[in-house]
């Protein structure tokens, strides 16, 4: 009897390969089932989560509030709502080239910023980042440099919006801005200004200068600087409040460019009548009582104490 033929070797490689595939589909059927299992998990949890939010819901809400309302959904309403009103209003950073702003106009930039990164909510870790996108000619050429020498010295980044300020503040302003303020706000006297003028320098003197003091104090600051005739006449109502004080003094101001000398009545007395009252002068037609026709009495000297509003002598 002959000896049996070997099988084929192909017949071989076949049946390798099909034991390979079936362990295979055998190990990816029993993974989709462990992932298959914990998906379910996740969901069941996510599920049960959903139900206690709407049973705290249903348990703290109002009747009216329909029981599908989840405290993650309340809680969303308003962000969205307040992102779609954003997303309507396009504000962004001022740009600045160091050149074109005069100090005082580099100090409102600054201003600008600061409420820009207030309204955008800007993280701290993102000012620097977006100023320096928004600096263009010298300016962005100064900070290009900037950061070129703190590496070449081995210093640290600036990544604080608050030490980027100092240096900005150091670069683009002059040595003595400060002090020159000061001295500004110091000497403010309203002179030939109007009142309207006078305040809106005394606020943005008191702005540049970042006074400390109290509503009192700034209250007196702002009534010094005005004319006498004003200063005095405001003085009797003691505002307590600059915005007072600043409508006491227009008021003067405009009876007195209706022409007439006038003092303040009814300091502290009723309120039914006017505050500012126009002095009567002397009736040229007035007979001397106790004497007769002694005809009109003469005028003499004013002892009103009044100056002149323009130059006020």
């Amino acid at each position: 009897m002959p000896p049996r033929r070997p099988p084929p070797v192909h017949r071989l490689d076949e049946a390798y390969e099909q034991e390979l595939e079936d362990r295979f589909v055998r190990r990816m059927e029993a993974r989709l089932d462990q992932v298959v299992d914990q998906l379910t998990g996740r969901m069941a949890d996510l599920i049960n989560r959903r139900h206690n939010d709407e049973d705290f819901v249903n348990e703290f809400g109002s009747e009216d509030e329909p029981s599908t309302v989840s405290a993650r959904h309340l809680d969303r309403r308003p962000r969205e709502s307040d992102r779609r009103w954003e997303n309507g209003m396009r504000i962004d950073v001022p740009k600045f080239d160091g050149e074109s702003l005069n100090p005082e106009g580099f100090i409102d930039w600054l201003a600008t910023v600061e409420e820009v990164f207030e309204f955008k909510g800007v993280p701290e870790d993102k000012r620097v980042a977006l100023i320096a996108t928004r600096l263009r000619g010298r300016a962005s050429a100064w900070w290009q440099q900037l950061k070129q020498t703190r590496s070449r010295l081995g210093k640290s980044k600036i990544v604080t919006w608050e030490k980027m300020k100092k240096n900005l503040r150091a670069n683009f302003l002059p040595h003595n801005f400060q002090r020159v303020m000061y001295q500004r706000l110091q000497n403010l006297k309203q002179g030939a200004k109007s009142v309207d003028d006078y305040t809106t320098e005394f606020y943005k003197l008191i702005a540049r200068n970042d006074i400390q003091e109290s509503e009192a104090h700034l209250v007196s600051r702002y009534i010094g600087g005005l004319r006498g005739q004003i200063m005095d006449s405001v003085n009797l109502f003691d505002p307590m409040t600059i915005s007072e004080a600043h409508q006491r003094a227009l008021a003067f101001e405009k009876q007195s460019r209706r022409g007439g000398s006038y003092a303040p009545a009814n300091i502290g007395g009723s309120s039914g009548q006017n505050s500012l009252m126009p002095r009567a002068g002397p009736n040229p037609n007035q007979k001397n009582v106790a004497g007769g026709n002694a005809g009109p009495i003469p005028k003499g000297p004013s002892s009103s104490g009044l100056k002149c509003f323009s130059c006020g002598e």
